[in-house]
C-alpha cells in the first residue's frame, strides 16, 4: 500500500504520517503483505483474509494462558503484572493487578478478583464452539486477558457507545456496560475506556476479516440479537463501521499494540498478524469507501417553534456525494424508551445439560425484597412424567438481584458457589419447574410437563441437550402456564451457549430497564431525498411537550453517524375561536394567544399572554385597556387586524422582535391649526408624511444639540427613528378652534432595547429631542434612573397658536423633576390642555432630555413600561420610591395673560446643592419667567433635602417682557405647606414688603428686565437685612406740591420715586447739592418710597408721605 493509495481515501494529514512511523516500528515479514498492494475496498479485505489465515495454526485454550506471558504484560520492570484494558488506568494507578499466573479464575464475585480469558468477540455469536476448526475460539487477536468481574458484566455484549442516560453500570477504570447510544442497536454494549477504543476496534476488523467467510453462517446458525444488528452479509453494517471507525482514528495504534502483534506472530504458535495494527492505513483502505466518507451533519436549532410543529434545520459542510439526509424525531433525548424491568417473582436464569454429570440449574432473585426460598420447590417431571420425579423444597433466604445455582452432586466444572440438589439430575427432555407453595403455583417452566421430546426441546440452534442456555436479560417473569406442547420459548427467551460452558454462571446479567426505540410516527429515518434540503417541517406534535430530533447524511445506500441532539419545546397555546377559547385553555404567561376570530378587550376582557398570534379575525386592544406579553406580538395579516386604540396600551418583557405590522391610535390634545405637538413613533418603518399627510412639508422637524435649534427634516423622505421625537404641525385642513386630531402609526410594534447616542457639549446645549418608543407608557422616573448620562429633568411642549407671540410671547415648554416621589414634580407652562402627567410619559410622546457634560447613551428598555391606567409598575427594577417630600409651585402672572410657573421643595432625594438629577434649569422661550436661584443658575425646579427650617430662604429671579403689573401667587401646596401650620411669605426687598402668600396673590408693578434681587421666598416674616440704609441727617418731606430734601453733604445724587407696588413714579439727577427743593404736584395722597443713591453707588431709602 503506497502513499498514493492512502490519501486516496482522503487521510487526515497526522494519520498519514503517523501510520508510515508505524511501519517502521512493526517487525513485519518481509513480503508479507505483498499481495495486498494497491487493493482497496473488499478486493483488500479478502487478500488480508488469505494472508492471515494462511499459516494460522490454531493453540489450545489451556495454551492461550501460557501466550498472555509473552503478548500481555507490562514492560520491564512490570513484566510480571498483566495488561488488562478491563482494569488498567493509563498514566494512573489502576485500583488491582493480576500477576501473570497467578490470579487465572473462571468465575468472579468483585473486581480485582482474578483475571481471564475474554472473548472480545463473543464465542455465544458462532455458538460456543471450540473444536479444533474453531479457530476463533482462541484467536489471540480478539482474546483478552481481562478481570473476569468485568468480562461477566460484559457478558456477550458487543462493543459500542454506552448511553449516558441508561444509567449504566461502570468498571473501577471507567469501561462501561450499558444501553447503546445508536439508534441502530436496541441491547446493550461493552464500552472501553478511551485510550482503548482503538484496540477493540482493530480486534474486531481483524474478525471481519479473517472469519468473514463465516459470519452468514454463524448469525443464520446462532441467532443473536448482536450479530443480527450489527452484521449484513459478511461484514458490518455501515452504522457499526462508522462508530469503529471513530474508535480507530481517535485512539491510534499504540507501541502495546505493535509489540502485542509481534509477539503473537514471533512468541506464540498462532503465527499471524493483524493487518490492521500493522498497516492502521487499511482500515480506511477497507471501509473508507463505505461509510467514513459521508461526513456527520451538525444539527442546528429549530425555527417555527409553533404549538403542532416545528422546522428542524441542520448544516453539512462538504456535500460531495451526498444525496440526502435521515431525520429522526422522539419525545426522549436517547432516541429510546426506558421501560422499568422489575420481576414479581423467583424464575430460572440458567441451565445447564453439559458432558457427563455436569449439569446446573441457576434462580434468579429480580424482585426488590427478600425471599424466603423455603416457599419453593423445584420439581423434576422426567421422560414425559405429568406428576414430579423428584421434588426439593428450598430453604434459606435469597436477596434482592442475588442468584443460587443448584448442582448435580458429581458436577465439576464449575467452581463458583453451588448446593447439590437431587432434582439436578435432568437430561434434554426432562422438564423442570420452580413451585411456589404458599400459592399453590408454578412461578416457573423449563420444557413441557407431561411431553417427552425424544432427545431434547429444540427451536433453530437452540437444544436443551448438551448446551447451556442463558435466560436473556430482558425476561422478568417465568412461565407459569404449561405450554401446549413444545417449548415455545426456547428460542424466544433463552440464549445458547456450548457444552459445558459456565463463565457466567452464578452472575446473571438483568436488564432492570428495557430500553426500545422511540420515535414518533412517521418520524424514524425519514428520508429527506435532496442535499440541498437542509430543513424539514415536523407536523402532528401535541402542545407543550419536549421534542428531539437528529440527522444523517446519505450517500446512495451509505449513511453517516448521527449528528448532534437538538431540543425544543412545542408551545401552549390557548386559541380564540368563534365559540371562545378552544377547550375553556385561557392565555397566561406561558400560554400563547392564538386570535382566529375577531376579539375586542373591551368585551372579550384583557389577559396576560407568552405571545400573541393573529391569524384571523381583528384583535382590538380598547380604550383604557391593556394586555401583557411575555414575548412577542405576530400578525399574520394586514395591520388592520391588531388595532390599538386611543389610551389602550400592549406591554412586552422580554426583547423579542415583533412579526407583522400593527395600527396604533394616538389622539393629541385640543389643538388648533397651527399648533404644534412633539412626536414619537410606537412602530418602526413609519413614513413622516403618511402619517400626517395634510401638514405642509416645511413644517416637520428635528432638533439639534448641538445649537439648541431646530432644523427642518425632508417628510417625504424619512421614518420615524425609534425613540426621537420630532416636532409637527397639526395638518393644514385642521380647524382654527382647539380640536383633537387623530393619530395613526402603522407598522412593527417597537419592543426591547433602543439607544440614542448623545454626543459631549457644553452645558448650555445639549438639549435632545427623544420620545417614548413603545406602545405603552413609561415611567419618567425609571427612565432617568436606568440614564446617568442626562439630567433628572424632562421638558415638554405644549403651545397654542399665539398670533400675538412676536409682541406677548408665551412659554413653550413644561418642566418634569425625578424630585418628589414616583410621580416626580411637574411644572406647568400655563397653556390651556397641560396637565400633570403623574410621571408617566404617554405613547407617542416627544420630550427633551438635556446631556451632561460628558455625553455617553441614552438608553430604553422594556423595564421603564408600565400600564397608565392604574399607575402599577410592571417588572420594574427596584426604585428609590420618594414618598416624603414638600412642595410650593409659584406663578408669576401679568395682567395681559403671560404665565410662568416655578416649584421648590423638600425631599429625601434633593439636596442643598445644584444636583442635575432633580433640580431643573430654566428652559423655555417666553418673555415672562420665575424661577429660584442656586449657586447662579435660575431653577424652575429646586430640591432641598429634608432639613427643613423657617429661616430657609429662596431668592427668586423674574423676567419681566413688558412692564406693567404682576402677581405672585402659590398654584398648590403640598406635605407640610399644605397642613395650615407652616405660613409661606413673599418679601419684596424693594418696597421692603413681606406678604402672606397663603392668603392671597402679592401684585406689584415693574419694569421690563431681569431681576435677581428683589423677590424672597421664605416661611417668616422677619424681614432681611439688605445693603439700603436710611440717613438720620436725611430730611424729606412734601408740602406746597414739592419735595423738600436736606442731606449730609454736598455730592451729586440720583433720586427715585415709586409707590409702594414697585411702579417707578419719576426719576431726578442733582449735582453738587446739599438743601433743594423738587417741583412734584398731584401726587396722589398715600406713602411712597425714596431711593436716593450718591456719587459712590451707595443707596439709601426713606419712606415718604404724602398728606391729603
Amino acid at each position: 500500500m503506497n502513499t498514493n493509495t492512502i490519501m486516496f481515501y482522503r487521510l487526515p494529514h497526522w494519520i498519514v504520517g503517523f501510520f508510515t512511523t508505524l511501519t517502521i516500528c512493526a517487525q513485519i515479514p518481509a513480503g508479507y503483505y505483498s499481495t495486498a498492494n494497491n487493493l482497496s475496498g473488499d478486493d483488500l479485505r479478502n487478500a488480508l483474509k488469505t494472508i492471515v489465515s494462511t499459516n494460522h495454526v490454531r493453540i489450545s485454550y489451556s495454551a492461550v494462558w501460557t501466550a498472555y506471558q509473552a503478548t500481555d504484560t507490562r514492560p520491564v520492570p512490570n513484566n510480571q503484572i498483566i495488561w488488562d484494558m478491563y482494569s488498567d488506568v493509563p498514566n494512573g494507578t489502576p485500583a488491582y493487578t493480576f500477576t501473570v499466573g497467578v490470579n487465572q479464575c473462571g468465575t468472579a464475585s468483585v473486581e480485582g478478583d482474578c483475571y481471564s480469558r475474554e472473548h472480545s468477540f463473543p464465542s455465544s455469536w458462532w455458538g460456543g464452539s471450540s473444536s479444533s476448526t474453531a479457530f476463533q475460539y482462541t484467536d489471540l487477536h480478539h482474546l483478552f486477558p481481562a478481570d473476569q468481574y468485568v468480562n461477566l458484566k460484559k457478558s456477550n455484549f458487543p462493543i459500542g457507545n454506552v448511553s449516558l442516560t441508561s444509567s449504566p453500570w461502570v468498571s473501577t477504570n471507567g469501561s462501561m456496560v450499558g444501553n447503546c447510544a445508536e439508534i441502530e442497536y436496541s441491547g446493550k454494549v461493552f464500552e472501553p475506556i478511551d485510550e482503548y477504543k482503538g484496540d477493540f476496534a482493530r480486534a474486531y476488523f481483524y474478525m471481519i476479516t479473517r472469519y468473514k467467510d463465516l459470519i452468514p453462517t454463524w448469525t443464520q446458525s446462532f441467532p443473536t440479537q448482536a450479530l443480527a444488528q450489527i452484521t449484513e452479509g459478511d461484514n458490518f453494517k455501515s452504522w457499526y463501521v462508522n462508530m469503529l471507525l471513530q474508535w480507530h482514528l481517535s485512539d491510534p495504534v499504540s507501541l502495546k499494540e505493535i509489540n502485542r502483534n509481534n509477539a503473537i506472530y514471533y512468541n506464540t504458535n498462532q503465527a499471524n498478524r493483524n493487518p490492521y495494527v500493522d498497516h492502521p492505513e487499511f482500515v480506511l483502505a477497507v471501509w473508507g469507501s463505505m461509510n467514513f466518507i459521508v461526513p456527520v451533519p451538525t444539527a442546528l436549532d429549530a425555527h417555527n417553534v409553533l404549538w403542532n410543529d416545528f422546522t428542524a434545520n441542520w448544516e453539512l459542510d462538504d456535500t460531495e456525494n451526498i444525496d440526502g439526509f435521515y431525520l429522526d424525531v422522539s419525545t426522549k433525548s436517547s432516541f429510546n424508551q426506558v421501560i422499568p424491568n422489575t420481576p414479581t417473582d423467583l424464575f430460572f436464569s440458567e441451565y445447564v445439560e453439559g458432558s457427563s454429570n455436569n449439569k446446573y440449574l441457576e434462580i434468579y432473585n429480580g424482585t426488590e425484597n427478600i425471599i424466603n426460598l423455603s416457599n419453593y420447590q423445584i420439581q423434576l417431571y422426567s421422560n414425559g412424567a405429568t406428576s414430579p420425579t423428584t421434588t426439593n423444597i428450598l430453604n434459606g433466604f435469597l436477596a434482592p438481584q442475588e442468584n443460587i445455582v443448584l448442582k448435580n452432586s458429581a458436577a465439576s466444572i464449575f467452581i463458583g458457589e453451588s448446593i447439590n440438589a437431587s432434582t439436578i439430575n435432568f437430561n434434554g427432555n426432562d422438564a423442570i419447574a420452580l413451585f411456589k407453595i404458599s400459592t399453590n403455583s408454578f412461578v416457573d417452566i423449563f420444557g413441557n410437563i407431561g411431553e417427552n421430546p425424544g432427545i431434547a426441546w429444540t427451536a433453530g440452534n437452540h437444544t436443551t441437550s448438551g448446551r447451556t442456555l442463558i435466560r436473556t436479560a430482558s425476561v422478568k417473569q417465568g412461565i407459569t402456564q404449561n405450554p401446549s406442547s413444545g417449548f415455545p420459548t426456547l428460542a424466544t427467551e433463552w440464549e445458547v451457549y456450548p457444552i459445558d460452558y459456565v463463565d457466567n454462571l452464578g452472575e446473571h446479567a438483568f436488564a432492570t430497564e428495557i430500553v426500545i426505540p422511540d420515535f414518533l410516527p412517521n418520524y424514524d429515518n425519514v428520508l429527506v431525498n435532496s442535499v440541498n434540503t437542509t430543513q424539514w417541517n415536523v407536523t402532528g406534535l401535541n402542545m407543550d411537550t419536549d421534542y428531539y430530533y437528529r440527522v444523517r447524511a446519505k450517500s446512495g445506500n451509505l449513511k453517516s453517524a448521527n449528528s448532534n441532539v437538538k431540543s425544543l419545546k412545542t408551545r401552549k397555546g390557548a386559541f380564540w375561536t368563534s365559540n371562545g377559547w378552544l377547550n375553556n385553555i385561557t392565555p397566561d404567561i406561558n400560554t400563547d394567544a392564538i386570535i382566529d376570530f375577531n376579539y375586542q378587550t373591551s368585551q372579550q376582557g384583557t389577559f396576560l399572554s407568552k405571545s400573541i398570534w393573529v391569524r384571523n379575525g381583528v384583535f382590538k386592544i380598547s380604550e383604557n385597556t391593556s394586555i401583557t406579553v411575555e414575548e412577542n406580538i405576530n400578525n399574520f395579516g394586514i395591520a388592520n387586524q391588531i388595532i390599538i386604540k386611543n389610551n389602550a396600551s400592549i406591554l412586552q418583557t422580554q426583547n423579542i422582535t415583533n412579526n407583522g405590522e400593527v395600527t396604533i391610535k394616538r389622539n393629541s390634545s385640543e389643538l388648533k391649526r397651527f399648533d404644534y405637538t412633539l412626536w414619537s413613533a410606537p412602530v418602526n418603518s413609519q413614513n413622516l408624511k403618511d402619517f400626517s399627510p395634510l401638514t405642509l412639508n416645511n413644517r416637520f422637524y428635528t432638533y439639534n444639540p448641538q445649537t439648541n435649534l431646530y432644523s427642518s427634516i425632508d417628510p417625504l423622505v424619512n421614518d420615524f427613528q425609534s425613540a426621537k421625537g420630532y416636532l409637527i404641525r397639526m395638518p393644514d385642513n385642521h380647524p382654527t378652534t382647539p380640536l383633537k386630531w387623530d393619530g395613526i402609526f402603522t407598522g412593527t410594534i417597537n419592543n426591547g432595547d433602543y439607544q440614542i447616542v448623545l454626543p459631549s457639549v457644553s452645558s448650555t446645549f445639549g438639549y435632545h429631542l427623544v420620545g417614548n418608543p413603545y406602545p405603552s407608557p413609561i415611567h419618567a422616573k425609571s427612565f432617568v434612573m436606568n440614564n446617568p448620562n442626562i439630567n433628572g429633568v424632562l421638558y415638554f411642549y405644549r403651545k397654542s397658536d399665539n398670533p400675538n407671540q412676536a409682541t406677548n410671547p408665551t412659554p413653550s415648554y413644561c418642566t418634569w423633576s425625578a424630585a418628589g416621589g414616583n410621580n416626580g414634580t411637574f411644572v406647568s407652562n400655563g397653556e390651556a390642555q397641560v396637565f400633570d402627567p403623574l410621571g408617566i410619559i404617554q405613547i407617542g410622546q416627544g420630550f427633551f432630555v438635556q446631556t451632561l457634560s460628558a455625553g455617553g447613551v441614552l438608553n430604553f428598555t422594556n423595564n421603564i413600561r408600565i400600564s397608565n391606567f392604574n399607575n402599577q409598575f410592571f417588572k420594574l427594577n427596584p426604585l428609590n420610591t420618594t414618598t416624603n417630600y414638600s412642595r410650593i409651585w409659584l406663578n408669576l402672572i401679568g395682567s395681559d395673560g403671560r404665565f410662568s410657573q416655578m416649584a421648590v421643595g423638600y425631599f429625601d432625594n434633593g439636596t442643598n446643592n445644584f444636583d442635575p438629577e432633580v433640580d431643573a434649569l430654566y428652559f423655555n422661550d417666553g418673555d415672562t419667567g420665575i424661577s429660584s436661584i442656586l449657586e447662579d443658575k435660575f431653577l424652575t425646579i429646586q430640591a432641598r433635602d429634608l432639613n427643613f427650617s423657617t429661616n430657609d430662604t429662596f431668592p427668586l429671579h423674574i423676567k419681566i417682557g413688558q412692564e406693567g403689573t404682576y402677581q405672585i401667587t402659590i398654584d398648590q401646596l403640598d406635605g407640610i405647606f399644605n397642613n395650615g401650620n407652616t405660613p409661606v411669605y413673599l418679601e419684596d426687598l424693594f418696597t421692603q414688603t413681606i406678604h402672606l402668600l397663603n392668603s392671597g396673590a402679592y401684585t406689584f408693578y415693574s419694569s421690563s428686565g431681569n431681576f435677581s434681587n428683589r423677590f424672597v421666598l421664605k416661611f417668616n416674616n422677619t424681614p432681611l437685612n439688605n445693603s439700603s440704609e436710611s440717613i438720620n441727617s436725611l430730611i424729606a418731606f412734601y408740602k406746597n406740591n414739592k419735595i423738600h430734601l436736606q442731606l449730609p453733604e454736598i455730592s451729586n445724587y440720583q433720586l427715585s420715586l415709586f409707590d409702594l407696588s414697585g411702579r417707578m413714579m419719576n426719576q431726578w439727577s442733582v449735582y453738587n447739592e446739599r438743601i433743594f427743593s423738587i417741583d412734584i404736584p398731584n401726587l396722589t395722597p398715600q406713602i411712597y418710597l425714596l431711593h436716593v443713591m450718591d456719587g459712590n453707588g451707595k443707596l439709601f431709602q426713606q419712606k415718604l408721605q404724602v398728606q391729603p
